[in-house]
């Protein structure tokens, strides 16, 4: 517990500076007491102190086609409840202009992991993802995660135009 004594006179506005706390819930109070005695004092109130923010471990992305359903996965931890964990994900629209989604994760209880979705964007390249995650009393992680997006392609076959050779020659009786 750490008392602290402060000289005001006639409604002078004091502040006082509290260093080296501990990260923890912590409560305060102001006692005043006049020339003739008279004490009073106030309610007792709370603030916490947390420097800790969220952690994002691990972001994968799946299905990294050209105008795929890509399946963002993000394994975000906290000391505190999250009260967000979003996404900033930049697609490439047909003509070129550069895209960005704003997306919110959503947590999944038997994975333990944020997921979402979106669609790739329509031309192949190199991107970066945004990752923000904020518990509730606004510690805040972000970080920036590469992805690729390839060429998606389709592929039709037909028994008009099938040849299977095996990958190794045969060459035994």
């Amino acid at each position: 517990q750490q008392r602290t004594t402060l000289l005001a006179n006639g409604g002078t506005i004091t502040s006082v500076s509290v260093n080296n706390l501990t990260e923890t819930l912590h409560n305060w109070s102001v006692i005043c007491t006049d020339a003739a005695g008279h004490r009073v004092e106030s309610a007792t109130r709370t603030f916490t102190i947390d420097r800790t923010v969220p952690s994002i471990r691990e972001v994968t992305f799946a299905n990294t086609f050209t105008g795929e359903q890509v399946i963002l996965t993000a394994n975000v931890t906290s000391s505190r409840q999250l009260s967000s964990v979003q996404a900033v994900v930049p697609t490439l629209a047909e003509n070129g202009t550069l895209i960005n989604r704003t997306l919110t994760l959503s947590f999944n209880n038997s994975t333990q992991l944020f997921t979402g979705t979106f669609t790739a964007s329509v031309q192949p390249g190199n991107f970066s993802a945004l990752i923000r995650a904020v518990n509730i009393i606004g510690g805040t992680a972000t970080q920036d995660v590469p992805f690729t997006i390839l060429l998606g392609i389709e592929l039709v076959v037909t028994t008009d135009n099938i040849s299977l050779f095996p990958a190794i020659p045969f060459t035994g009786d």
